[in-house]
């Protein structure tokens, strides 16, 4: 189990929210769990609560996680 709490990144956009995560995988290395999604289920801008939730849940650890979002409403929908 790791020791450090996780990081999820979601975005309404899929090139954000990759780059991000490239990003910080470079800075933290593969110690940190990390998970992230972006963009709506058909390929444009938007987010899915569904695969929100699913993120959260790889990245879910003992320690908690970090949710981190491009909008205030990147959560909401």
């Amino acid at each position: 189990m790791s020791e450090n709490v996780g990081i999820v990144i979601v975005s309404h956009s899929a090139d954000v929210a990759r780059g991000t995560a490239l990003m910080v995988e470079q800075m933290v290395g593969h110690e940190v769990p990390l998970g992230w999604w972006r963009g709506d289920p058909g390929g444009g801008l938007g987010t899915s609560r569904r695969a929100i939730m699913a993120a959260i849940g790889a990245g879910v650890v003992e320690r908690g996680v970090a949710i981190l979002v491009d909008l205030g409403g990147a959560g909401n929908q």
